[in-house]
């Protein structure tokens, strides 16, 4: 049950970080916002350069679930390392 806590909370630090780190604002200066890391989930189309259509907000379910399995693998991964390099100093 720890390990998973362990998992868990590791998986929500590395997720936050990525987010982040990836995230970029220009909407406020005739940009564009995107969101996402690896793969761009969510665009804003926003400012003065782009003309006014139905929706400027792009939201990319495929990307975004892709991005969830990239994080969690990430994360099982480095607690499984964590994990099995303590049994190893223990012996157990």
């Amino acid at each position: 049950m720890m390990v998973m806590r362990k998992r868990i909370l590791i998986s929500l630090g590395v997720t936050v970080l990525i987010f982040l780190l990836s995230f970029s604002f220009n909407s406020a200066s005739d940009g564009n916002n995107l969101m996402g890391f690896p793969f761009s989930f969510y665009k804003y189309s926003g400012g003065k350069r782009y003309f006014a259509s139905d929706s400027r907000h792009h939201f990319i379910v495929l990307a975004f679930i892709t991005d969830g399995i990239i994080v969690a693998g990430t994360t099982f991964a480095i607690t499984y390392l964590i994990q099995r390099r303590k049994q190893v100093k223990t012996g157990f």
